[in-house]
C-alpha cells in the first residue's frame, strides 16, 4: 500500500500491508508542523493504538480520487484506534472507523483535539464513558457532516467529556443507535461544553 505526505518536504513512504500505517504515520510526522496525509483504500488494523505526541495538525484523507474507502479498525478497547495526546490536532476527513463491536474510534487527552469530518464512524463499545470518543481534560472533539451509528457505552452512547473544559462539538452529525448502559446519555456525556 502506499500514501503520501504532502508538506514542503513533498515525501513519500510506502507502508506494509501487515497495519504497521502507525509505524509510517509517526516515520512521517517527525517534524512538528502541519502536515497533510493521504492514504491509499483498503482496511487498516493496528496492533497498538496510534499516538500523535507532536505539536502541529495531521489531516488523514483517502488517496485523490479513490474509489474504495478508507477504513479504520479499532481492536484497542478503550484506548481506541487512534489516541491523540498533547498539542496535536488530528483531523478525519472521508474515512471510516469500524469499532468492530468492542473499541472505541479515538480518545483525546491532555490538550489534544479531534476533528471527524465527512466521515462514518459505527459499533464502537467502552465499557466507560464515550463509546465513540472520550474526551479528557482541556481537549476537544469537533465532528461534522459525519454519521455515527451502534454505539455503546457505561456513560455517553457516543461521546463523553470527562471534565469541565472538555468540549463536543456537533454540526450536521448524525447520531444513531447510541446506547448507555449505567446513564449519563445514549448520546453524550458531559461535564464540559
Amino acid at each position: 500500500m502506499w500514501w503520501f505526505l504532502l508538506d514542503a518536504r513533498a515525501l513519500e513512504l510506502s507502508a506494509s500491508d501487515d497495519g504497521e500505517l502507525g509505524a509510517a504515520l509517526t516515520q512521517a510526522i517527525a517534524q512538528p508542523g502541519d502536515h497533510v496525509v493521504f492514504v491509499a483504500p483498503g482496511t487498516y488494523t493496528e496492533e497498538r493504538t496510534l499516538t500523535a505526541g507532536l505539536a502541529g495538525r495531521v489531516r488523514i484523507r483517502p488517496m485523490p480520487q479513490a474509489e474504495a474507502p478508507v477504513v479504520f479498525q479499532a481492536d484497542r478497547g478503550d484506548d481506541g484506534f487512534f489516541l491523540v495526546d498533547g498539542n496535536v490536532i488530528l483531523e478525519l476527513h472521508g474515512v471510516e472507523i469500524d469499532g468492530m463491536g468492542q473499541s472505541r474510534a479515538a480518545r483525546v487527552v491532555n490538550g489534544g483535539g479531534l476533528d471527524i469530518l465527512f466521515s462514518y464512524v459505527h459499533d464502537t463499545h467502552s465499557n466507560n464513558g464515550g463509546g465513540a470518543v472520550a474526551v479528557g481534560a482541556g481537549s476537544f472533539v469537533f465532528a461534522s457532516e459525519s454519521l455515527f451509528e451502534g454505539s455503546t457505552a457505561a456513560r455517553g452512547g457516543f461521546f463523553s467529556g470527562t471534565t469541565a473544559d472538555a468540549q463536543i462539538n456537533l454540526r450536521r452529525t448524525t447520531l444513531r443507535r447510541g446506547t448507555a448502559t449505567s446513564g449519563g446519555g445514549g448520546a453524550i456525556e458531559s461535564l464540559g461544553s
